[in-house]
């Protein structure tokens, strides 16, 4: 065979074990490149790229990639966010490689429920009027609140909520051993309204979810009782009032939740208005036979946040 011939076939032979070369060290550095691992992103926003073992007891355990047989396990507390099967990207900043979920600024919620006045019933009253007073105690509770998050735990606020309840009996006033005994209804419809600013507290889990929350207010309350007794009459009056809520929200996806929520208001109504609609009166209570307006609040309701 010519010389040409041969060297020309050498020539074909090397560059197709030469392109057969690059292309398997090509491959092969795009496998490495996709390769998949699990990345944990701290709470001070270190990371460490490795393979996760399992989560376990509030523990995480994994394995370093890039170093055989080394293993470690990281507290939970300690962790921001886990990353199942992330990709090995260049990147010098761990926040730009992954999107870290923020905990919500603001919460607004709806509540409605149960809510029992704790105010004694006062010495003296029949049987059945015991019993028509303790009917007052129980009634529809609402509220709504509204809170903006300063950090990713404090908040302020507002909130106000409103009670309700009423009955209604037929009342013996009189009787005359030569008449009828006299008998007129009597009608209650109470309401109690509070309105104060609020700060509030709340714990997060890892994933920024399903937050349990506390919160304080002050503001003030207002009272009112339309009476019926023969005539219709207003008893309206004011206080100072403070509140505690303690409740937890059960996380529906990234705007909405479904909450429950305890409640505890206190307020002491020194003295009301009373009036017929014609004239109105001024009424002191004194000491020790104040209104006790401190109620326990149990409800459910619908939040949303961003």
């Amino acid at each position: 065979m010519p010389r040409f011939l041969k060297a020309y076939f050498r020539t074909i032979v090397k560059f197709g074990i030469m392109r057969k070369l690059l292309l398997f060290l090509f491959f092969v550095s795009i496998s490495r490149l996709l390769v998949a691992q699990d990345i944990i992103v701290m709470v001070n926003n270190d990371s460490i790229r490795c393979n996760i073992t399992k989560v376990q007891d509030n523990v995480v355990y994994y394995s370093l990639i890039d170093e055989e047989n080394v293993t470690g396990i990281i507290p939970m507390h300690n962790v921001k966010e886990c990353v199942f099967n992330a990709y090995q990207l260049p990147v010098k900043n761990t926040e730009t490689q992954i999107k870290q979920k923020k905990a919500q600024r603001f919460r607004l919620a709806l509540d409605v429920g149960y809510g029992y006045h704790l105010g004694r019933v006062l010495p003296g009253l029949t049987a059945d009027m015991q019993k028509y007073v303790k009917k007052l105690k129980s009634g529809l509770q609402m509220e709504g609140a509204f809170a903006y998050y300063l950090t990713e735990h404090i908040g302020v606020g507002l909130k106000g909520d409103f009670f309700g309840s009423q009955n209604r009996a037929s009342i013996h006033l009189s009787y005359d051993p030569d008449d009828l005994p006299l008998f007129v209804d009597m009608i209650d419809k109470l309401s109690v309204t509070f309105v104060g600013v609020t700060l509030s507290s709340r714990s997060l889990n890892a994933r920024k979810r399903n937050p349990f929350f506390a919160s304080v207010a002050i503001g003030c309350i207002w009272y009112l009782n339309q009476k019926t007794l023969v005539y219709n009459y207003k008893m309206k009056g004011r206080t100072f009032g403070a509140g505690i809520d303690i409740g937890y929200d059960f996380t529906l996806n990234d705007y909405f939740a479904l909450g429950i929520q305890g409640s505890f208001t206190w307020g002491l109504l020194r003295g009301y208005t009373l009036s017929d609609g014609t004239n109105s009166k001024l009424i002191t209570l004194e000491s020790g036979n104040y209104e006790d307006l401190s109620r326990i609040d149990l409800t459910v309701g619908l939040r949303f946040g961003k």
